[in-house]
C-alpha cells in the first residue's frame, strides 16, 4: 500500500512564521482502490525553540515530519490501510467480465 499525504491548509502568524494548525489529506491506495481520510491538528511551539523552521522554508518532509510527531504517521497509515481493506472486502461490484465474452 502506498500512502500520500497532501497538505491542504496550514494556519501561521506572517510575523514569525510560527505554524499553529495544519490541515491535510492522506491517501492510501492499493490495486487501484483507494482511502481518503482527513486529518486536521493544532501545533504548539514557539520561534525561539531549538530547529524552528520559519514559514517561508518549510517543506513536504517538515510537514510529514510534524505530522509524525503529533499524529505518529505509522498510526494514521497503519489505521487508513485497514480503512482500505475493510472497504475492499465490504464492496459488492467485482470488475470480472463475464465467462462467455469473447
Amino acid at each position: 500500500m502506498t500512502h500520500t499525504y497532501n497538505i491542504r491548509k496550514t494556519i501561521h502568524d506572517p510575523s514569525t512564521g510560527l505554524i499553529t494548525k495544519i490541515n491535510f489529506s492522506m491517501v492510501t491506495e492499493e490495486g487501484g482502490e483507494n482511502y481518503i481520510q482527513k486529518y486536521e491538528f493544532d501545533l504548539t511551539g514557539s520561534p525561539s525553540d531549538p530547529g524552528f523552521i520559519p514559514f517561508n522554508d518549510l517543506t513536504q518532509s517538515d510537514i510529514e515530519g510534524f505530522i509524525d510527531t503529533y499524529l505518529n504517521k505509522s498510526t494514521i497509515e497503519s489505521e487508513n490501510s485497514a480503512s482500505l481493506a475493510t472497504q475492499i472486502e465490504s464492496s459488492i461490484y467485482t470488475e470480472d467480465l463475464p465467462p462467455n465474452l469473447q
